[in-house]
């Protein structure tokens, strides 16, 4: 079952370039195929990163003022997941979630951030491992029973017009990288049009609205950890960017890839595409073999007053030695299916259709896509289908609900239903 394997790697998101600017954050937005449950994540945050753009946005003259002039935020909410796997017992639960963040204001140019999320259940369809497949019930596959609380966004911070500076906890978003981990990361502009992103990570796991996970070492045999570097350039009118990178850890893996993103409007129209792909150079029991991923997408989409509409189509290609190696050891934003496809298999050839609309209050996102990829078991390749849609509803200013419904079919056959509601404060 592919939760069970995710949740070992944590989850993943959209895929991100540079997204510092409105323009960037609104072609991120275009290219978007990312899986239903980080989508729903992120909508059930932005209410919390509005609130948090009022406080960061202002200086002070002295440390006090800073820290009295900070704001809080948060938000609390039920959530409750069905999942019937195919020849496995069924996994359900419904559970209760609280988070709350403090943000101090800005005092030569740096900030203070601390947070926590708890989670409990409240019903679980088994309990214990004899009647399903986790040791301490089902909530355990999205909620670490072990974890039940845990800090989230919790940094010190420098910015200024150059210079992004944090170490502490708090979430990081790349080609692969997508959850919250123990480190350190530097964003400097420092020459127009070009963009350099350092990240060294001692340490990662997931503290979203629905999932929670305990954090794991990077590298638990060696003190260095995992970094990531990135060095990238817009130009055109910022209609073309290129970025090339670098990423791993000593004794897993040595990775380097780059992309090329191109986006136009014209009206209230966009168009994008995107290609990326990196090679992992394998350090551990996969030593001597290669990673490897190309993946593309295009997408076209309309953005009114009253609507917005977004299709696209992506591809994802791996390894034939052994798919993806360890490029995806953190997580990653490439993959946007949810339970069953295997996109980072063996010689695996992935192919998906998107779309996603927003009218007035409701959003609603759709993704149908098939995987060709090899079954070591059976030692030959197999196809696997698999259709992900969700539904959210903006009630209120503060109020957010959302419901999913997913299916794999051809060579495994399963399917999931979700729903939640969240209160921001």
């Amino acid at each position: 079952m592919k939760k069970i394997i995710k949740k070992e790697k944590f989850f993943k998101s959209s895929l991100c370039i540079f997204k510092k600017s409105i323009f960037w954050s609104t072609f991120f937005s275009l290219l978007n195929a990312q899986d239903a449950t980080q989508e729903v994540a992120q909508s059930i945050e932005k209410l919390d990163t509005q609130k948090e753009q009022k406080i960061q946005d202002k200086q002070y003259g002295s440390l006090q003022e800073a820290l009295k002039n900070g704001g809080y935020f948060g938000d609390i909410g039920i959530l409750g997941s069905y999942e019937n796997p195919k020849e496995e017992p069924s996994i359900g639960y419904v559970g209760g979630v609280v988070g709350l963040q403090y943000q101090s204001g800005f005092w030569n140019h740096l900030r203070l951030s601390l947070g926590f999320r708890s989670s409990v259940p409240l019903y679980q369809l088994h309990k214990t491992f004899g009647d399903g497949l986790f040791p301490l019930g089902d909530m355990q596959v999205d909620f670490d029973p072990n974890e039940r609380t845990l800090l989230s966004d919790s940094y010190l911070q420098f910015l200024d017009n150059i210079n992004d500076f944090k170490g502490g906890r708090f979430f990081v978003e790349n080609e692969w990288m997508s959850n919250q981990i123990d480190g350190l990361s530097y964003t400097n502009e420092f020459v127009d049009g070009f963009m350099l992103n350092l990240i060294w990570l001692y340490a990662f796991g997931d503290v979203e609205p629905n999932s929670m996970s305990a954090f794991k070492k990077t590298n638990p045999n060696h003190w260095s950890g995992f970094y990531y570097a990135a060095l990238g350039y817009h130009f055109l009118q910022e209609i073309l960017t290129i970025k090339a990178y670098t990423f791993g850890a000593y004794d897993l893996a040595y990775s380097v890839g780059g992309n090329a993103s191109l986006e136009y409007g014209f009206g209230d129209f966009k168009i994008g595409a995107l290609l990326n792909s990196a090679v992992s150079f394998e350090q551990n029991e996969l030593k001597n073999q290669k990673g490897f991923d190309l993946d593309g997408k295009i997408s076209f989409g309309i953005e009114k007053e009253e609507y917005t509409l977004s299709l696209g189509v992506g591809y994802i290609q791996t390894g034939k030695e052994v798919g993806w190696g360890n490029l995806g050891y953190i997580s990653n934003t490439i993959d946007p299916f949810e339970i069953g496809v295997r996109s980072d298999g063996i010689d695996a050839q992935s192919i998906y259709a998107s779309l996603e609309a927003s009218l007035g209050q409701y959003t609603l996102n759709l993704l149908y896509g098939t995987s060709y990829s090899l079954d070591e078991k059976r030692g030959e390749k197999v196809r696997q289908n698999e259709v992900d849609l969700t539904l959210e509803a903006q009630i209120s200013d503060t109020l957010r609900t959302y419901v999913g419904f997913y299916n794999t079919h051809l060579q495994a056959q399963s399917y999931k239903a979700s729903a939640g509601m969240f209160y921001s404060f």
